[in-house]
């Protein structure tokens, strides 16, 4: 084979490698240190909390005690007819009440002043009387502290619970309790959860005016 063979053979490999690499080019690796971290995924998306229920703010009961000087009244001892008034009112229609205010003991006496700012509320007594049931007396008189005169008034002649329903309010009272051969009483001023938003005298306690 002469020289210029060579050269023509030369040519068509060189023709034929230029070919391969126009057609193929060879894939370009970046540097080590630029190679991108691989993408996080995207996390799915959650639906928004749910706004928490709207909730009526408890009402503390307040404690109603008895007064160191029960002869400030003008009438500080039970009256006489106090068992024509009762033992209970019809229970009532509605589901919910709030306890606004409270008085546990186990002897009678003469409560402080108090001030009730609801049109409708109750007294619900309960009475426990474990040793002598059949000797239990349990008395209470709502009174009004301006006149002395009687409001409303309850009798239990054994233990067990009783209400009184009251529509009276915007003034002062105290109550009048008797308590003979029983282990313990608990009084429970109540107020339907539907009457707690508007007091008629503006306030919420029992300590108003």
């Amino acid at each position: 084979m002469d020289k210029r063979d060579l050269l023509f053979l030369a040519a068509g490999v060189a023709f034929v490698v230029a070919l391969s690499l126009l057609l193929h080019p060879p894939a370009v690796q970046p540097p080590a240190g630029d190679i991108p971290p691989p993408a996080a995924p995207t996390p799915p998306l959650s639906p928004p909390p749910a706004p928490p229920e709207a909730t009526r703010p408890e009402v503390a009961p307040q404690r109603i005690v008895y007064t160191e000087r029960p002869h400030q009244y003008t009438v500080y001892l039970l009256p006489a007819d106090i068992a024509s008034y009762g033992n209970s009112d019809p229970p009532w229609v509605y589901r919910n009440v709030t306890t606004f205010a409270v008085m546990e003991g186990s002897r009678g006496g003469v409560t402080e002043r108090f001030a009730v700012p609801y049109p409708l509320w109750r007294i619900n007594c309960s009475v426990a009387a474990e040793r002598t049931p059949q000797y239990a007396r349990f008395q209470v008189a709502l009174m009004d502290a301006e006149t002395g005169s009687l409001v409303d008034a309850l009798e239990m002649r054994y233990p067990g619970s009783s209400t009184r329903i009251i529509r009276e309010h915007s003034r002062e009272f105290y109550l009048i309790v008797g308590a003979s051969q029983i282990d313990r009483f608990t009084i429970a001023l109540e107020v339907p959860d539907d009457w707690t938003g508007a007091p008629v005298s503006g306030c919420t306690g029992i300590r108003c005016g």
